[in-house]
Parts: structure tokens; sequence; C-alpha cells
């Protein structure tokens, strides 16, 4: 993806210079670089594989100096991560009916991104060998990182687990935790994950404003606690 963001970030920088009257690399300057930035839309994506094509541009011999640390920096923003208050989540927990399969399913879910801070990715493709109630562990190879994660079954999410694994899951030589429980039963997706937690923080009559409501959202809220 780095090597396809750069190709593109050039191809579109070449075709610039072309447009200026510009068909030899060693013509660049420095009041065609502030030009170039001024004149594109992502400036963001712009500085960072264009420092370094001239910096390829320099060592190649192409142009006499070295231009990369004339491109402007432009700082990324950081949106606000989504928390929500303990009174919010207690609101939204109560939303939960107990004697719902599909709720106590959704709630055991909830519990590993809300009290473990799991990706929804990781909870949909963790499978039953990753659950170990005797030695109170959980473990599993996050999708996003590749790095391998121990994490402890803390009781509140041990008993959601439980509950939903010994009454409500299909039985079914599926190995994946989270099941659609249906006749013929298959493994959840994320989409499926993040429609049923925002339909609860939906109903919970919580003002959710600007902020996301997914599991992104609890595991930030679980980060944001620990800070």
């Amino acid at each position: 993806s780095t090597i396809f963001l750069q190709t593109k970030v050039i191809t579109s920088t070449l075709l610039k210079l072309d447009s200026y009257g510009i068909m030899q690399i060693g013509q660049i300057t420095p009041s065609l670089i502030y030009r170039l930035y001024e004149d594109t839309s992502d400036k963001h994506n712009f500085v960072y594989p264009m420092r370094s094509f001239l910096r390829f541009l320099y060592h190649s011999g192409d142009l006499s100096r070295d231009y990369s640390h004339i491109v402007p920096a432009r700082k990324k923003r950081y949106p606000t991560p989504s928390v929500y208050s303990d009174l919010e989540i207690e609101n939204f927990l109560a939303t939960f009916d107990r004697s719902s399969p599909v709720d106590i399913r959704d709630y055991a879910i909830s519990m590993l991104a809300l009290r473990l801070g799991m990706r929804t990715r990781d909870i949909v493709a963790l499978k039953l060998n990753n659950l170990d109630f005797n030695k109170m562990k959980i473990s599993f190879t996050q999708i996003k990182t590749e790095v391998p994660q121990c994490l402890e079954l803390v009781p509140e999410v041990r008993i959601a687990l439980q509950d939903y694994i010994v009454n409500i899951r299909p039985n079914t030589d599926i190995q994946n935790v989270f099941l659609t429980l249906t006749n013929s039963p298959s493994p959840l997706s994320a989409q499926t994950v993040y429609c049923r937690i925002k339909k609860h923080l939906l109903t919970s009559g919580i003002d959710i404003g600007n902020r996301k409501c997914g599991a992104h959202a609890l595991r930030m809220t679980l980060a944001s606690e620990l800070i």
C-alpha cells in the first residue's frame, strides 16, 4: 500500500511538472517544489513521497542538490477518540436482555471490547481453542499487528462467555466462538458486530452526537479508563 501511494503521488507530480513546461528532472527548483505543494489537494500524503523521491533523485545524480528537506511539513490532525462515560456505559449494558439468546451473545461480544479492549476483527476471528477457562486466559494473534496477545479472563468477561457458549452457542463443527443463531450457523461478520453494538447504543438513550458507536468506541473507552 505504501508503494502504491508513493507511485500515485510521484506520477501525479511528474504530470504536473510536465504541465508546468518542465521536461527535465534537472530543471526542478525550490520554487517549483513549493508550487507543487500548494497545488496538491492532499498535502499530508504529498509530503513523505515527495521527500523520498527528491532524496532518490539527489543520490542518483539527477539533481545536484538534496531538496527533500525543503518540502513543507504538514502536521496530521488526529481525531478525538470516541469515549463514553461510566453512566453511559451503564445505560448501554442495561439494554441487553439477558434472557434473549441474541442479546446474550452480543453482551459477551461487548464485554470483550469493553473490558479487554479487543478489536472487532479479533473478536469475530476468535476460536474456541483460544479460550482457556482453567487458566483464565484468552490467547490469540492480533490480525492487525500479527502480535500474539494473552489476556486475563476477568470474571465479568468469563461469566458472559460461559453463559453464551454453554447455553446459547449452536452445536456445530465451526470453531469460531461467535456464530449466527440460525438453522445454518456461520461465523459473525465484523459488520454484524458493528450493527449490533450500534443498535444497543442507540436504544440506550445516550446522546451519541458525533461519536463512533461500534466496538471500536468501547475499546477506546477502556483505553481512556486505563489512562
